[in-house]
């Protein structure tokens, strides 16, 4: 086969080629020089210019996108911008007064979803549909029974119109919980997108663990998990009561069963389970049940915080039954405790042998809560019933601890006996039967010891049942004590919900970590605990205030 020699260099060209190459680095040399001397001097006259300025470090909270709501390839272009009409109201995700840094708005953390919007579905302006979604109030209730099959899809259950929320024949007391009225309390109380986003995130997890037959299950929620098990549970006697507690987590965020979004079933399904547990006497729940009365009080409340923004006609004669058995429950002039010690039962004794008590700040507090928004739904309450309990307080108030340390507290079963020692769960629910019940004997003084106590988080720190109670005092209170609360609220709130495992079931929930989470309520206790304090902005009107 032939060869082909190689091409002999021509040294000339070599040289010509060099000369060539030699020019065009040279240029290149000088156009670079020249580019970074007219950025060098643009950077100068920059660092000039805003020699003044402050610079503010990012807020401190983590944004995180959840793994099911990042956007498909296809949707990454950036809607187009519309200008808003000049009164419309401030979209939840800009809660910030006008000469306010933004970058603290959400000092409570997390942010889930930077795009993060409320739909606008729980609330109407139109009055006239408003009234519409209350069902029909010539319903036959006849036959409670079927009524309750029915529940949800007869004539007098969901209709498609929008009914809860602000002013549509709701309780005087009672706040603006459709989008709009959150919105501005929001607002206006000092919340944060992120106190809304985690009300979000609570409500998911609860909507995803409830049970098919509608309750929430202790100690057996976890068999709704899909990615692992969450862990957290409590006990499986309290299950009549963690579902008034959840479905109240709902309510309070203006879901109803006759509202159409995304938890109009899971609010229907509870409801139901509500319905079926209780008894022909109108106890909700297994009367035999040593601390029964939380379970009742709790379902009652719930029942009757669906009826204040619903006024569903099923949901009337339950309630009645229910706060019959609570009058019939109460102990003659004083308050309630575990059970109905009128029917020939006895309170269990003491560790020290003596009589146990029937009466209890802790039941009684649920009790008038219940009955307070029974009241709101137009159910008549004697005021003895409020009277006795205010008597009770007035029996277990004290202006000071044997040691000094606190100002005015209420005790438990009795004067300087306190849960676990610590005077706050039940000072503040002292405190919040005195609000409720126009009697503010006492209240600033618990105020002042309630507000040294502000949420921590932490195993054996935080206390759910106090974050519950005070939050809904120190809110009615107002002012600096409010203030500063709001603030370590919703750091310990925000910051320690379970937000970064997007691809978990424990996403959205609170671990139990104080007590009574873990020894009876567990992950579901803590969650809705969570949810109802972030919603306090919107729940209740504060004393003094109108609802417009």
């Amino acid at each position: 086969m032939a060869t082909t020699s190689p091409v002999a260099a021509d040294p000339a060209e070599d040289a010509a080629f060099t000369s060539i190459e030699e020019e065009r680095l040279q240029r290149i040399g000088v156009a670079v020089l020249t580019a970074l001397v007219l950025h060098f001097g643009l950077f100068f006259f920059l660092a000039l210019s805003s020699w003044t300025v402050e610079v503010k470090p990012p807020p401190f909270e983590e944004i995180i996108v959840l793994k099911n709501e990042i956007p498909s390839e296809v949707n990454r272009e950036p809607p187009p911008t519309v200008e808003p009409p000049e009164d419309a109201i401030p979209d939840i995700a800009d809660l910030t007064a006008p000469d306010e840094d933004k970058s603290k708005t959400d000092a409570g953390g997390p942010v889930v979803d930077p795009n993060f919007e409320i739909a606008d579905h729980y609330e109407t302006d139109d009055a006239a549909a408003g009234h519409g979604a209350k069902g029909d109030p010539n319903a036959d209730m006849s036959n409670l029974a079927a009524a309750i099959d029915n529940f949800g899809t007869s004539s007098s259950g969901i209709q498609a119109v929008h009914g809860s929320g602000a002013g549509h024949g709701t309780g005087e007391r009672y706040g603006q919980r459709g989008p709009g009225g959150q919105r501005n309390l929001t607002l206006k109380y000092k919340g944060s997108r992120s106190t809304q986003e985690a009300v979000r995130m609570c409500l998911k997890w609860l909507a995803k663990h409830q049970s098919p037959d509608g309750r929430w299950d202790s100690d057996g929620f976890d068999a709704q998990c899909t990615h692992g098990r969450c862990g957290g549970k409590g006990s499986r006697d309290y299950d009549v009561g963690l579902t008034g507690l959840a479905l109240v987590a709902f309510t309070g965020h203006g879901d109803t069963h006759k509202t159409d979004g995304e938890f109009k079933e899971t609010v229907e399904k509870g409801i139901k389970f509500l319905l079926r547990e209780q008894k022909s006497n109108g106890y909700i729940g297994d009367e035999k049940m040593e601390e029964g009365m939380y379970n009742h009080s709790l379902g009652a409340y719930a029942l009757a915080d669906a009826y204040v923004l619903t006024r569903d006609p099923i949901l009337k004669e339950p309630i009645e039954k229910a706060v019959a058995y609570l009058l019939a429950a109460q102990n003659p002039g004083k308050a309630w405790r575990y059970q109905n010690y009128n029917a020939g039962r006895s309170p269990s004794m003491q560790e020290d042998g003596s009589p146990g008590s029937v009466n209890d700040t802790s039941v009684t507090g649920w009790v008038v809560m219940a009955l307070h928004a029974a009241e709101e739904g137009g159910i008549a309450i004697p005021p003895a019933a409020y009277a006795g309990a205010n008597a009770w307080l007035d029996e277990v108030m004290q202006e000071k601890t044997r040691d000094g340390q606190y100002g005015i507290v209420f005790g438990y079963d009795a004067k300087g006996k306190f849960v676990h020692n610590k005077p706050y769960v039940t000072t503040a629910a002292g405190a919040l039967i005195r609000q409720f019940t126009g009697v503010m004997t006492g209240v600033d003084g618990a105020v002042t010891v309630l507000a040294s106590h502000p949420p921590e988080y932490g195993q054996n720190k935080a206390n759910f049942y106090e974050w519950y109670y005070s939050t809904l005092v120190l809110f009615q209170y107002g002012g600096e004590p409010w203030e500063k609360w709001n603030e370590a609220l919703k750091k310990a709130v925000c910051q320690n919900l379970r937000h970064k495992e997007t691809e978990t079931c424990v996403l959205g929930s609170m671990d139990p970590v104080d007590y009574w989470g873990g020894q009876s309520g567990g992950r579901i206790y803590a969650t809705a605990c969570a949810a109802l304090c972030m919603e306090i902005y919107y729940r209740y009107i504060r004393l003094g205030e109108k609802k417009k």
